[in-house]
């Protein structure tokens, strides 16, 4: 705000302006923290279009999930999976958690591929379905209020 002019720093001058803003980012900003940053953007409407890749949609369901926990760097990663845990950067994330995913994510593709199979579905071109169509089927299934996707998904 600070290198605005004197007339954007009104809140009703601000939402005069019309641009499109889009936000990109990987998997890793969703895993190393950064989460509730781009929630947050997400809820209060400061984000118009995310692009992301499909390790960012998995990583904010797993922590809608199950927590995750802090750790180090250093720690070794084959001590650590001997325990049934899994270092990204300094977090902790237990197998349980991405075996929480896979229990979710697993029927649900299974249900949309018998779809598709059945009758053709608004995702469905052929035999390949669109990667923003099973998102939004995804968001629509998804019960977890604090998953960031469904809060951009509701947006539209």
């Amino acid at each position: 705000m600070e290198a605005d002019g004197e007339e954007l720093r009104d809140p009703a001058a601000r939402a005069k302006v019309k641009a499109t803003i889009f936000f990109s980012y990987t998997s890793n900003m969703i895993s190393s923290g950064n989460r509730e940053v781009i929630r947050f953007l997400c809820q209060h409407k400061m984000v118009d279009l995310i692009v992301t890749t499909g390790g960012g949609i998995e990583e904010d369901f797993l922590k809608c999930a199950a927590p995750h926990y802090m750790g180090d760097f250093a720690l070794k990663g084959a001590t650590l999976r001997k325990q049934g845990l899994n270092r990204i950067g300094n977090l902790i994330v237990p197998n349980k958690n991405y075996c929480l995913f896979e229990d979710w994510f697993a029927p649900l593709l299974n249900t949309m591929h018998d779809e598709q199979e059945r009758d053709v579905r608004p995702w469905c071109w052929g035999v390949c379905m669109f990667a923003v169509a099973v998102l939004r089927r995804c968001t629509h299934e998804c019960l977890l209020p604090c998953a960031r996707v469904p809060c951009g998904h509701h947006r539209r």
